[in-house]
């Protein structure tokens, strides 16, 4: 599968916008942490972005932005050099490895299976996959992801520092019984400079927070208009269609609740805004924690 094609099937979103929210986070709360290396990193990974290969395991579709040390700044053309056990806990010298560009907005995506766990002297690994992140050959991180509910995770040293709260992420299951989670990323490093909002497209937007622990969701678009947001779960059911109008950086916020005040479940959402001027939308996607 190609790039181009599974950042459609996931969807992603195609924009995000240079906007100043720095006044949400102190400097460096962001930043992604660190994690072991391990014994089991090869360079020379193959660009791909499916790493399922012949595994029958359970699909396991990740995807995120790496940020700037801003925080909110998209950073296109990072390598992140990706790599994992197999469905059955096994590590492979040609397989289960990848390296990935981010795009034009910073964003990347991946198919693989869910990790297997494997004995580490006397307790199992939690499941997870190993990141390195570099940009131009200078490398900014080496982390791992893991994921929330995992029992091993307590036992195991490294996923239960502190530090590694925020790379914990939520895994959700569409129709098909594959697993989505969002895993985005945020390095040491400088956002691009000379970012024109006023040529910006007008349709660009940022949502937050993401993920979403209250009833609200925020949203800002670049540069004024109208059009349409319609909202869907993971499994395409739409959760609400409605006309929008708006002014340029203006805030907009969404309550996340019917109209019985009930708030929607749990889970991955994605939230797509049809311009009155454009063809294509653009999609975020977000979780209800």
């Amino acid at each position: 599968m190609d790039r181009r094609n599974l950042l459609k099937l996931l969807p992603l979103s195609g924009v995000t916008s240079m906007l100043n929210f720095s006044n949400l986070f102190a400097a460096g709360d962001c930043l992604t942490s660190s994690d072991i290396l391990g014994p089991y990193y090869k360079p020379n990974a193959p660009y791909i972005n499916d790493l399922s290969g012949q595994d029958t395991g359970s699909k396991l579709y990740i995807s995120g932005t790496v940020f700037a040390s801003d925080c909110i700044s998209p950073l296109p053309n990072v390598t992140l050099e990706v790599w994992q056990a197999d469905g059955q806990a096994q590590y492979h010298d040609n397989g289960f490895r990848a390296k990935i560009m981010t795009d034009k907005d910073g964003q990347y995506a991946f198919k693989t299976v869910l990790p297997g766990k494997y004995l580490n002297g006397s307790y199992y690994r939690p499941r997870h996959v190993h990141y390195k992140v570099s940009v131009e050959g200078i490398e900014y991180l080496t982390t791992q992801i893991y994921f929330q509910g995992d029992p091993s995770i307590t036992q195991d040293p490294w996923a239960s520092d502190p530090g590694a709260q925020q790379r914990i992420i939520s895994l959700h299951v569409d129709q098909q019984g594959s697993y989505h989670g969002l895993a985005d990323i945020t390095i040491q490093k400088e956002g691009p400079l000379g970012l024109d909002l006023e040529s910006a497209n007008q349709t660009q937007f940022q949502v937050y927070p993401n993920p979403v622990v209250g009833d609200e969701l925020n949203i800002t678009f670049g540069q004024g208009g109208q059009g349409k947001l319609v909202l869907t779960d993971i499994n395409a059911k739409v959760i609400f269609n409605k006309e929008v109008s708006f002014n340029a950086k203006q805030n907009q916020t969404i309550n996340l609740a019917d109209s019985n005040g009930i708030r929607y479940a749990k889970g991955l959402y994605i939230l797509y805004f049809i311009s009155s001027n454009e063809k294509n939308p653009c999609v975020k996607r977000f979780t209800i924690a």
